[in-house]
């Protein structure tokens, strides 16, 4: 079986998480290189994670982006979301 994922190792990404600048709001943060790649298949399901030297915890592909100004539109679409 092959799988293939969104991003590699080594690739740059720009991550949104909540951050340290603005409490409780999410931002733009990287770049960062992805140095680990998590995959699990359950059935038809395939779930894929990526873990990135100098940040803590894993992120999903729809947390991770290649450019800057892709992570700052996402973070900014999701502040305005009702907390």
């Amino acid at each position: 079986m092959r799988i293939d994922t969104e991003f590699d190792i080594g690739d740059e990404v720009w991550a949104i998480c909540r951050g340290t600048k603005t409490i409780g709001k999410y931002e733009a943060i990287g770049p960062k290189k992805i140095d680990y790649i998590e995959v699990c298949v359950d059935g038809d399901i395939v779930q894929e994670s990526y873990e990135c030297k100098g940040l803590s915890g894993f992120f999903f592909p729809d947390e991770l982006f290649k450019t800057r100004e892709a992570a700052e539109t996402a973070a900014e679409t999701i502040n305005k979301w009702p907390q």
